[in-house]
């Protein structure tokens, strides 16, 4: 008796389970009938119930309901028509889970152990989701736009994750990465900068750290680390980053920023230090010997040495603006530094000296001359840097003309500021 009744249970379960099985041929014929809001109500209720032992019907023709949301929308967007973009998010992501879902489900063994996967819904899941790569980039853009900035970094992360869908193969997944490196570098940026914007410090490290072998945007991904490591207190890293982004991007406003902070925290020998490892880690860097004469011009003030290395930065780029202006700088410096040690007479009342040393200075003045004249040919808007130099440098070659000339482009330039 015992016996007859446990076979009597499983029968009856076994019908059971057949039964909630066999509900998809109801959505399917719902689905004929455009009676969508049946068809969801019966895949749900399939999906919940432990009886049902196929799911992945259920999940692709749950996929089915979310492209059949989202075609109209993508109609209208392809017209130019103004269109649902909550409904366009909502209906993708729905679409993308749902298939996926059935091609995992698809795959699972069943009460025996044995795998039967159902070739035409396979098919179908992974055209779908190849179909859809692009799609969740869309959605993220639409956030975006209207500032619902989480769901913009929900669906951004979605997208560069896309690629490792199951469904694909790897060799797909790499044609994918491929085909939209260029969209897939964009993703990470805009990621990156969302979380600047929200001054979440810890995911800006975290999503430029992976930008750091790109090269969109990589002055921007500096700058926001460096801001994120000064939010979280870290001036180490800071000063780290600085450095790094000085000798990448060949940047001289990063090199600037570098000395700064050195002269501000009195760093000279560690300043000098950086500068040393800069040139010999890198010695064909215009960068590295540019760092290394800011040094010397700036903080140990050693003129020969500064010009030393702003005319290796110039031998490696003849058109690097800051080592031109840095040139001229440095031979005038010293012609400044020498007054003030009394190496020159200055009393007008001792003719002949004073005119011997002021042919010495002139040769500095001379010296610098074609250096200022290169820089302002080479940036002819920042009349603000290159013109009293030149002021100077004119009037002490006793170049009256050019002086007056260049007096009067340094006070226009100031003037418009």
């Amino acid at each position: 008796m015992k016996k007859s009744l446990l076979t009597l249970a499983l029968l009856s379960f076994a019908s059971a389970g057949f039964a909630q099985n066999s509900a998809i041929y109801k959505v399917k014929d719902q689905l004929t009938k455009n009676d969508i809001a049946g068809a969801k109500a019966t895949i749900e209720a399939a999906l919940a119930n432990p009886k049902t032992t196929k799911k992945a019907p259920f999940y692709n023709k749950a996929g089915e309901l979310g492209l059949r949301a989202l075609q109209p929308e993508l109609i209208k967007a392809s017209q130019g028509m103004p269109f649902d973009t909550t409904l366009f998010c909502t209906a993708t992501d729905d679409a993308i889970v749902n298939y996926t879902k059935s091609f995992q489900e698809n795959l699972l063994p069943d009460e025996k152990g044995k795998v039967k996967v159902d070739n035409n819904i396979q098919t179908d899941n992974h055209r779908r989701l190849l179909e859809m790569v692009s799609y969740y980039n869309y959605a993220a853009m639409f956030q975006y736009q209207n500032s619902n900035m989480s769901k913009a970094i929900e669906y951004f992360q979605k997208y560069l994750d896309y690629p490792s869908n199951p469904a694909f193969s790897k060799a797909e997944s790499d044609s994918i990465l491929a085909a939209n490196k260029k969209d897939y570098t964009q993703t990470r940026f805009n990621l990156a900068l969302i979380s600047y914007q929200n001054k979440d410090w810890d995911a800006t490290l975290a999503a430029t750290e992976k930008m750091l072998n790109d090269t969109l945007g990589l002055r921007d991904v500096y700058l926001m680390r460096m801001q994120a490591y000064l939010g979280k207190n870290d001036s180490t890293s800071y000063l780290n980053t600085l450095r790094d982004g000085a000798m990448r991007l060949q940047d001289p406003n990063f090199a600037q920023d570098l000395l700064r902070e050195y002269m501000m925290r009195n760093q000279t020998a560690e300043a000098k230090a950086v500068a040393e490892e800069m040139v010999k880690n890198d010695p064909q860097s215009r960068m590295a010997w540019y760092m290394r004469g800011c040094v010397d011009l700036e903080l140990t003030k050693d003129y020969p040495a500064a010009r030393q290395s702003f005319k290796k930065a110039i031998e490696l780029d003849p058109n690097f603006f800051e080592a031109n202006m840095n040139m001229g700088a440095a031979l005038v410096n010293e012609v400044v530094a020498r007054r003030q040690k009394g190496e020159y007479c200055l009393d007008r009342t001792k003719v002949a000296k004073f005119n011997a040393d002021f042919e010495k200075q002139k040769k500095f003045y001379a010296e610098a001359r074609p250096y200022l004249e290169k820089a302002k040919e080479l940036a002819p808007d920042k009349a603000k840097t290159w013109a009293y130099p030149l002021v100077v440098v004119y009037e002490n070659l006793q170049l009256k003309a050019e002086a007056t000339k260049m007096e009067k482009i340094y006070k226009e330039a100031i003037g418009a500021q």
